[in-house]
């Protein structure tokens, strides 16, 4: 039996420019990851309506060179997204990194409420860093929908997880890489928590805006 989190998939369609998202999380805490409140919902964003990006940067392990990717679409209604990949955890068992090198865990596209994914690293006692991306804001919708494109297509062909080659970071510079102008020798960037700073080689991300945040929102 799958975690909490992980029992359903999240469906997005879309018409024009309008994405309907079905089974959204937006889970509740008050402590730790076993202690919430489950709640799925359906939202419709516009991606023409897209104003801003964030990535969030979350070290957890080898003197933080491994972390997690976070990315935040914002809207001009207010409206917010987090998407993440993950590996999908089977429930009572954690993640190991040494699996993770293996074809061990299968890959699970999350979309999610900022208040359930930075909580959750929150709780856990993660530090979590933000970077707002200076992109063009035509070049952030078409990469939005891209990234939307990659979750259909990972959920009608499941995807292995691998550590170095296919996690929570390569989806991202994969899919970002025909937005800027990277060769995929410069995105084979092995430790995820230095991505901020090859982001500011090109002048995609300012390193003086880092943010911590270090109480849950």
């Amino acid at each position: 039996m799958l975690q909490p989190g992980y029992q359903k998939h999240c469906q997005i369609t879309n018409k024009w420019t309008i994405y309907t998202f079905s089974n959204f999380r937006d889970f509740s805490r008050t402590s730790e990851d076993n202690n919430q409140i489950q709640n799925r919902t359906s939202i419709s964003l516009d991606s023409s309506t897209i104003k801003g990006m964030n990535i969030y940067i979350c070290p957890f392990m080898w003197h933080n060179w491994i972390g997690h990717t976070i990315i935040e679409f914002l809207f001009t209604d207010n409206k917010t997204i987090c998407l993440t990949v993950e590996s999908e955890l089977q429930i009572l068992k954690q993640y190991s990194i040494i699996k993770g090198f293996f074809p061990g865990y299968r890959i699970r596209y999350i979309r999610w409420s900022p208040k359930d994914i930075i909580n959750l690293r929150i709780f856990r006692h993660e530090k979590v860093y933000k970077y707002p991306i200076h992109l063009d804001i035509l070049a952030i919708q078409n990469l939005f929908q891209d990234l939307v494109k990659e979750t259909n297509k990972c959920e009608n062909k499941p995807q292995k997880y691998n550590l170095i080659f296919n996690n929570c970071t390569s989806w991202i510079r994969k899919t970002a890489r025909k937005h800027l102008s990277i060769s995929k020798r410069h995105y084979s960037l092995l430790f995820n928590t230095f991505l901020p700073n090859f982001l500011q080689k090109l002048g995609v991300v300012k390193l003086s805006e880092k943010k911590e945040i270090t109480k849950k929102i």
